[in-house]
């Protein structure tokens, strides 16, 4: 029985209603913004920090191995990463450069290569762009869980291709070109 002036609900009206409900989420949807939601977007880091980093506070382990016959060059682009911490975003080394394997007849590594030894290759494109490298060319997994217990969740195996760039990523300080 139903009290005086109301109708039973019936499994058509709970159908209509759904309905209703369903176009109205449709219609939320499909009014958003040109352009899309701004909160899809990150906030931006650090002029320097490209995309591949997310503003969530990472610290990244970093291990840079020199595959050239540059003495140094590991140091120095170690030092330059480092140097790109800031807005969220921390570079550590938990330990010194060292030298890459090289090929079997001991020729430098031409072309640069950023190993991610984690599940994503998210930090690992992004120190690929910090070094003016093609993510997706000069990015390769390698998961390593030893590395990863170490702290270090991304090797660079420098080739002469960063060598080729060092001044760049590495002004002199007192901005004088190198000598000869």
């Amino acid at each position: 029985m139903t009290p005086a002036g109301r109708r039973p609900r019936t499994a058509a009206g709970l159908i209509a209603l759904a309905a209703v409900v369903c176009l109205a989420i449709a219609g939320a949807l499909l009014l958003e913004p040109e352009g899309g939601s701004q909160e899809s977007s990150p906030a931006p880091l650090a002029p320097d920090i490209t995309p591949g980093f997310e503003a969530r506070g990472d610290t990244i382990g970093i291990r840079v191995l020199n595959g050239t016959d540059e003495n140094f060059l590991a140091s120095d682009v170690q030092r330059y990463l480092l140097g790109k911490s800031g807005g969220g975003l921390l570079f550590v080394a938990p330990g010194q450069p060292e030298n890459a394997p090289r090929p079997e007849d001991g020729s430098p590594l031409e072309e640069t290569v950023v190993v991610s030894h984690v599940g994503d290759l998210g930090a690992a494109s992004g120190v690929a762009r910090l070094l003016h490298l093609d993510p997706v060319r000069n990015v390769v997994w390698e998961v390593d869980p030893e590395l990863v217990r170490r702290g270090i969740e991304v090797s660079v195996h420098l080739g002469t291709d960063v060598q080729a760039i060092r001044d760049q990523l590495l002004p002199y300080e007192d901005g004088s070109p190198p000598g000869p």
